[in-house]
């Protein structure tokens, strides 16, 4: 249930997030709805300002012409990718991007970018994530700026409270 207060705003009573990897510039965690996992939610620290040209080509336009649009602050990629019900994922598009966004802490001092990827193998990895999470979080690595992050995860990663 949730109840919209004004666009992008909600107040969220049955969403449930999990973690499922943490470590230096990156998060990724399973946003849960009603007893269904329904998305995965990765945040990578870019540890650098937008670039319009890789970061928003698509506003590039606008953004150049307001040259005080153009944000010096610490960009945070945030990559949501549906899994299981990709029709509800979408269906609750607003919310989940929300979610996501708000999850982040000192706002005032972080932009963030959102994409979308609808990946089918994300949800055929996820399907064995208790059994072999190292293959699905190097599958989701991919996607990231740091083409290194899939290198450095180990099975010694998950038995730590720090993970």
């Amino acid at each position: 249930m949730h109840q919209k207060l004004h666009k992008g705003v909600f107040i969220i009573i049955d969403y449930f997030l999990k973690l499922e990897y943490n470590a230096k510039n990156i998060l990724v965690l399973t946003l849960e709805k009603d007893s269904q996992d329904l998305a995965i939610i990765v945040y990578e620290d870019l540890n650098r300002a937008e670039n319009i040209d890789v970061d928003f080509p698509y506003h590039k336009e606008q953004i150049e012409s307001v040259p005080e649009y153009i944000d010096k602050r610490n960009l945070v990629s945030i990559m949501i990718f549906p899994i299981f019900n990709l029709a509800k994922a979408k269906k609750l598009e607003e919310e989940i991007e929300s979610i996501a966004d708000y999850y982040i802490e000192h706002r005032g001092k972080i932009n963030t970018k959102i994409n979308w990827f609808n990946e089918k193998k994300v949800t055929d990895l996820y399907k064995n994530i208790d059994t072999n999470k190292i293959s699905l979080l190097k599958y989701l690595f991919e996607f990231c700026e740091d083409k290194t992050l899939k290198d450095d995860i180990k099975s010694s990663d998950f038995s730590h409270l720090n993970q």
